[in-house]
């Protein structure tokens, strides 16, 4: 479970909604990076799944998106949600980094964790926001590539990461907690 929707849901009583992305939302995938169709990404509890090709057919480099509508609601503060459980929940993790920032609204968690023998990196952004019509919403993006690769696609993830917060907050911060 990702402990911000859980903490959401247990808080308010609201169910969290997995929506689509909208065309306010959609951003470019960056080359090489190719975009999974919305059935297929909605089929493995996503928004949206970006992939980039790759030598290691096992496990391809990949950026999951989802965004969260929690409902009349206030915003969630992160920073009370022990969003680093995600990854602790994992297999053999390691937490390299948790940080809190935009007062609460924003947190990002770094670790690595063994799948089907493959040791891996990830790192997931979670962030709180009201939209214009006072519903909260909670945008996760997760990154996830094998550790072996992560230094080599780190700055693709990062551009990634910074269009899909561009692509999010579309109005001041300061609506946001």
């Amino acid at each position: 479970m990702i402990a911000g929707v859980e903490y959401a849901v247990s808080r308010s009583g609201h169910p969290a909604l997995l929506r689509q992305v909208t065309e306010q939302l959609a951003f470019a995938a960056p080359r090489p990076w190719i975009e999974a169709d919305n059935a297929t990404a909605i089929s493995l509890m996503a928004s949206r799944i970006l992939i980039r090709p790759h030598n290691n057919p096992t496990f391809p480099p990949n950026v999951a998106i989802q965004y969260f509508d929690l409902g009349r609601t206030p915003p969630l503060h992160l920073g009370e949600v022990g969003t680093a459980r995600d990854i602790a929940t994992l297999d053999t993790p390691t937490i390299l980094s948790h940080s809190i920032t935009l007062a609460g609204a924003l947190s990002r968690d770094e670790g690595t964790y063994r799948h089907h023998g493959q040791q891996l990196h990830i790192r997931r952004s979670q962030l709180s926001y009201t939209t214009d019509t006072g519903n909260t919403y909670l945008s996760i993006l997760t990154s996830t590539s094998r550790a072996a690769d992560w230094q080599n696609l780190n700055t693709e993830f990062t551009t990634i990461e910074q269009l899909w917060f561009d692509s999010t907050i579309t109005t001041p911060l300061g609506t946001t907690p």
